[in-house]
Formats: structure tokens, sequence, C-alpha cells
């Protein structure tokens, strides 16, 4: 057998990674699945409910923090890595980062203070009240 045919057989790097996501990919779902089995065997039917609605809060919130940058950053790190030029691509991911902290904190702000109106007015379950933060709890005795 030559050489050729020997790389030919030997998995490439490309492939080992495709493997390493995908295997990521398939542990990660399993244990959310049985995470969700876990906690719906705890939980009530309400509060299992509200567990949802908070789960799927959260995800449409990362969806909307992420402003669809992720391909944009992807595309212009690796451009400018391609050409050595480390400076601009710190800048881009810094920018990305600081955006995306912002919208995340401007997000959780806004779900946190509307968190008591939602659940009162909307659903008609005050479970979310006690939620909001004061900055100085009021003192008893």
């Amino acid at each position: 057998m030559t050489d050729s045919h020997i790389t030919d057989l030997a998995p490439s790097t490309l492939t080992k990674n495709l493997f390493t996501v995908f295997t990521g990919n398939i542990s990660a779902a399993a244990i959310g699945f049985l995470t969700i089995l876990i906690i719906s065997r705890m939980l009530t039917v309400n509060d299992f409910g509200l567990f949802n609605l908070a789960i799927s809060f959260m995800l449409i919130g990362s969806a909307v923090s992420a402003l669809g940058m992720q391909i944009p950053m992807v595309k212009f790190v690796s451009s400018y890595l391609a050409v050595q030029n480390i400076a601009e691509a710190n800048q881009v991911l810094k920018i990305t980062l600081a955006v995306r902290m912002i919208t995340v904190a401007l997000l959780a702000f806004i779900a946190f203070n509307t968190a008591a109106l939602i659940s009162t007015k909307v659903y008609n379950y005050p479970v979310a009240v006690g939620m909001r933060v004061t900055p100085h709890p009021p003192q008893s005795g």
C-alpha cells in the first residue's frame, strides 16, 4: 500500500471535529431530555407550565440578544485572522461582546421589572409579584 492510500484511510481533522460536534449535540439533547423528564415528575402541572414558560422566555431572549451577530462575527474575525490582523479581530470580538452584554442587561431589566405585571394581568397568577428586587427591603420590628 502506498502512502497516498494510507492518508486516504486516515480520518481528516474535519471529520474528527464534525464527529466531536455531533456527539456533543446528541449528548446535550439527551441530557436536556432526561432533565425535562426528571423536572416534570417533581413539579405540579401548574409549576411545570410556569417552568416551560420561563424556558421559552429565556430562549426567545437569547435569540433576541444575539441580534444576528454570530455569522457576521465569525466572518469578520476569520477574515481578519486570515490576513494576520489580530487587532481588528479583537476589536470585532470586543464590540460584539459589548453589544450582546448591553442587550442582555436591557432584556433582563425589562423582564424583571414587568414580571409582576405580566403574571397578574396576563396570566392572573400572582406568583411573580414577590420577585421584584427593591434596593432596600423594608425593615421589620
